[in-house]
């Protein structure tokens, strides 16, 4: 992760519990928060929060995306 502000809230999410998860991301769904330095990407699957990140162009924004997997 590139900026700071990115890094805190990565490890803020990465730390969690599943119940807490269930309010933020639903089951088969990504949520995209956008920092404008990168992107974060979290996603579950059969319980499980997944957070990765990526370098972004972006706009400084938060969607969310609807997967049925």
């Amino acid at each position: 992760m590139s900026g700071q502000y990115g890094q805190s809230l990565k490890d803020l999410l990465e730390r969690m519990h599943i119940s807490d998860s269930e309010k933020l991301v639903a089951e088969g769904e990504t949520l995209v928060i956008d920092t404008k330095a990168e992107r974060i990407l979290l996603s579950r699957k059969d319980g499980v929060l997944s957070i990765r990140s990526l370098p972004s162009p972006g706009s400084g924004s938060i969607a969310g995306k609807g997967h049925n997997t």
